[in-house]
């Protein structure tokens, strides 16, 4: 398998793939066939009910979401796409709380009614330890994909370097491609081997323009509509 690279505006040439790089960008255009056909059919359900609906309000209404997603996930082996999946967790955790909880208890106090407050634990340090920019994990992991001789073994370290002291981030202890996230559900230890790779969605486009020029209908359809969603 093998890619076009351009170097400047009129020169192009080819490089192989490694076998490593080649499941990673099978793997890629596998999501990315599903991520279309899921907006394909989402466009077609909203279609449906805003035809049926009655009123302007019904058809603002009348707009289908779907939550596809795991559950919180802890492997002996864990590594992007577990990291990943109990990011969305954490999130869902974090709105759930928020709603269902917190939400409900203002208004139980605003309102003056005798209710037991519901105690729970916040996972807003979790989601800090990920998400905040410029030291989160995922700032982290963009920046370091930018440099072109970063590997994994340097997102790792530099992780450690950053995050040491935070309460919810682990460094391992027999590893220096692994690191620690102490979950709302529980710990999680990952391997960041192929973080970096995985991180820059490794879309061949010589595959997309493949099944963009396909005979078939429907694969045109979804490629052309969809691709730039």
């Amino acid at each position: 398998m093998s890619k076009n690279i351009k170097a400047g505006v009129a020169e192009s040439y080819v490089v192989s793939l490694t076998a490593l790089q080649a499941e990673h960008a099978r793997d890629s255009l596998a999501m990315l066939l599903y991520s279309k056909l899921f907006d394909w059919l989402l466009e077609r359900i909203n279609a449906a009910l805003k035809r049926n609906s009655t009123t302007r309000a019904d058809a603002v209404i009348g707009r289908l979401g779907i939550l596809d997603i795991y559950g919180f996930e802890v492997f002996q082996h864990n590594s992007f796409e577990q990291f990943c999946i109990n990011y969305a967790n954490e999130k869902l955790q974090q709105h759930f709380t928020h709603i269902l909880l917190q939400t409900e208890q203002k208004e139980y106090l605003a309102e003056g009614l005798q209710a037991e407050l519901i105690k729970f634990k916040d996972n807003v340090e979790i989601l800090d330890l990920i998400e905040n920019k410029p030291r989160g994990i995922l700032s982290l992991l963009e920046e370091e994909s930018a440099f072109p001789k970063a590997t994994d073994k340097t997102f790792t370290q530099k992780m450690i370097n950053q995050l040491k002291g935070q309460k919810y981030f682990e460094k391992s202890r027999f590893s220096e491609e692994e690191f620690g996230v102490k979950h709302y559900a529980g710990k999680a230890m990952y391997s960041t081997k192929g973080f970096l790779d995985k991180n820059k969605d490794f879309v061949v486009q010589e595959q997309v323009a493949l099944i963009s020029s396909s005979q078939k209908p429907f694969l045109k359809e979804i490629f052309t509509k969809f691709l730039a969603l």
